[in-house]
């Protein structure tokens, strides 16, 4: 009776599991952009109140080759683009099972030294492009996060993100491209406000910053694109969402109560550039103007303005 009662039981935990996976995929399918993707899954496992940490990562080579060319962690550069909740810490760089996950391209399992909750990295490379992805959560019943997960919902989420990524990055930096500036901004810029307000930071004001590159010369042009666009990355914050808009020129949706906010990271990209070790960057002569960012506001004509005032 009682072998009965408990077959009864889990086949009803079960059962409950398939249905909230199968409520999960159909909500995945309905999004529209890769971040609405992430809050998506993020919002469902938080719900299920199996996961006590989860962040995405967005995997970059540092030489801005195809990311499934890197060979080591040394030649990755992993940028935390979402994370819940979230926690103060002297890093952003990932735990070592997250690289090692990443490189082998297969998920990984690990416990926690001092705490009762585990990893779990599901790695996702694409076959060509830029960027890769690592999601990290941190749960104590890692079956139970596993049975919500089946019903292919990792790999129904993995597909759409792979979809997402190669509408809306730039093929040459890995950036996010003029496409995606004008047809997701606005949500996406409500992404990265609740991002900000996730960390404690009472910012509640976005700007768009216009930026111009001049090289002196126009020799290894596309080399010279790639390497600004890498240390953009670097040297904004994860919260500051980075686009490629032309040839030449970039945006940076950034969220900060003030303009001279966007100056001081403006700066601070300046002087890395002229510090950095590769003497290609010394060439490039840079320009930037902004202007602030408004939901009810035009896309185009906020970027415009800000594009017109470039001095």
């Amino acid at each position: 009776m009682l072998s009965t009662q408990s077959s009864v039981a889990t086949s009803t935990r079960d059962i409950e599991f398939l249905q909230r996976s199968i409520s999960l995929i159909l909500a995945l399918t309905k999004q529209l952009d890769s971040l609405s993707l992430i809050d998506t899954l993020f919002l469902r496992l938080f719900r299920s109140r199996l996961v006590y940490h989860a962040c995405m990562y967005e995997v970059h080579h540092k030489q801005g080759l195809e990311i499934n060319q890197a060979a080591d962690g040394k030649q990755l550069l992993f940028r935390q683009i979402v994370e819940k909740p979230w926690q103060a810490k002297d890093s952003n760089e990932p735990a070592q099972i997250v690289v090692e996950s990443f490189l082998s391209q297969k998920p990984m399992t690990q416990a926690i030294e001092g705490k009762r909750t585990k990893y779990l990295i599901f790695p996702i490379v694409p076959s060509s492009g830029k960027v890769g992805h690592a999601l990290e959560l941190q749960a104590i019943d890692v079956r139970a996060v596993h049975n919500f997960l089946a019903g292919n919902v990792i790999s129904v989420f993995t597909n759409l993100l792979k979809i997402f990524e190669n509408m809306e990055r730039d093929p040459l930096t890995g950036l996010y491209n003029k496409q995606c500036l004008e047809v997701s901004l606005i949500r996406y810029a409500q992404h990265a406000l609740t991002c900000a307000n996730d960390a404690n930071r009472m910012d509640e004001k976005e700007w768009l910053a216009f930026i111009k590159i001049t090289p002196k010369v126009d020799d290894n042009l596309e080399q010279l694109q790639i390497l600004f666009g890498q240390q953009m990355l670097k040297t904004f914050r994860n919260t500051d969402l980075v686009f490629r808009f032309a040839e030449n020129e970039f945006v940076v949706l950034l969220v900060c109560n003030e303009e001279q906010g966007v100056n001081s990271a403006v700066d601070r990209l300046t002087q890395v550039i002229n510090s950095s070790d590769n003497e290609q960057l010394h060439t490039l002569t840079i320009s930037m103007a902004c202007a602030q960012f408004i939901d009810s506001a035009s896309v185009k004509n906020t970027i415009n303005n800000a594009r017109l005032s470039l001095t």
